[in-house]
C-alpha cells in the first residue's frame, strides 16, 4: 500500500488552489488532492490503463484521467491539473472512498 504522509495536501475547494496542485505537478512533485463531497467518481480503469489494487485505481494515465474527471464533475481548475500532468507525465492514483487523487511520477 503506498504511503503519503509527507506529500503536500491541498484541498479542491472550489478550485481556488487548482493552481497549487499544478505548480507542485509541474516540479515534477506529488500532491494529494482532496475532493469535494458529491464527486462523480465513475472510470474505465482500462481506458486510462489503472491498476486495481483493492477500492483504489493506481497508476492511471493521470492527464487523460483527470481531464475526465473534470469534465464529469465540472471542474476546470482540474483541467489545469491535467494539463500540467501531461507535461510532467504524471500518473494518478485514485482513492474514491477517500475522495481523494494522488498525483505522482
Amino acid at each position: 500500500m503506498h504511503h503519503y504522509d509527507n506529500v503536500p495536501t491541498v484541498n479542491w475547494d472550489d478550485g481556488q488552489h487548482a493552481m497549487q496542485a499544478k505548480m507542485q505537478v509541474l516540479k515534477k512533485e506529488p500532491v494529494v488532492l482532496n475532493m469535494p463531497d458529491g464527486m462523480d467518481w465513475t472510470v474505465d480503469d482500462t481506458a486510462f490503463h489503472c491498476r486495481q489494487d483493492g477500492e483504489v485505481l493506481v497508476d492511471c494515465q493521470g492527464s487523460e484521467l483527470l481531464r475526465h474527471l473534470a469534465r464529469r464533475n465540472d471542474l476546470p481548475g482540474l483541467e489545469q491539473v491535467a494539463e500540467a500532468c501531461a507535461e510532467s507525465r504524471s500518473r494518478v492514483d485514485l482513492h474514491p472512498t477517500r475522495q481523494r487523487i494522488v498525483v505522482h511520477e
